[in-house]
């Protein structure tokens, strides 16, 4: 729960690889957040995002939240002149790789709670691992209420529309999975 409430995606991996309960809620917790929860909270707001992008000199689609990419190279580019300044422009460019380290972070914690399996495509940082092409799918549950009637698809309503999409897609992934398993306990055999 605390790697949720964090964004510590790799503790995320580990629980969800050896068997995490999906819907547990910490007992003292009023609100009753399941893991989903709390990750979908800790997710940066799309707006605030877009705006410290931007700040960083950054030029990002305010729809998409995608980056220009004028070389075609996935690189991102930012405009801020550090002059000649070494400092100053190894500052912008932790601070560039922080905030962008931040938003894949937040993508791929919800898509290893509830994604297909497999790498995530939204999130740069998991290109290079090599384990992610045989991740397990999560089985979070995006409608799960918590103590206010609140679901995880409710908390990301400000969030990166991926964010989103990703929860919808997992909703359709969960429903196919009831109806097979209802489809099996009656008998009803896969044509």
């Amino acid at each position: 729960m605390k790697a949720c409430d964090v964004g510590d995606v790799q503790m995320i991996e580990t629980c969800v690889q050896c068997g995490a309960w999906m819907d547990y809620t910490m007992p003292r917790d009023p609100a009753q957040n399941t893991a989903l929860h709390l990750a979908v909270l800790q997710c940066d707001n799309f707006q605030e995002y877009v705006q410290r992008g931007q700040e960083l000199g950054i030029t990002l689609d305010k729809e998409t939240g995608k980056a220009a990419d004028p070389d075609n190279k996935g690189k991102l580019v930012s405009s801020l002149d550090p002059g000649d300044d070494e400092k100053k422009r190894q500052e912008i460019l932790e601070q560039i790789c922080d905030w962008k380290q931040k938003h894949d972070n937040d993508i791929l914690a919800i898509h290893i709670l509830c994604g297909p399996g497999g790498r995530c495509p939204w999130a740069s940082v998991d290109k290079e691992n090599k384990r992610a092409h045989f991740r397990d799918p999560g089985y979070s549950d995006p409608l799960k209420e918590n103590a206010e009637g609140k679901t995880a698809i409710d908390f990301a309503k400000d969030k990166d529309p991926i964010i989103e999409e990703m929860l919808l897609q997992s909703v359709d992934r969960l429903r196919a999975l009831r109806k097979q398993a209802q489809d099996e306990d009656s008998g009803v055999a896969e044509e």
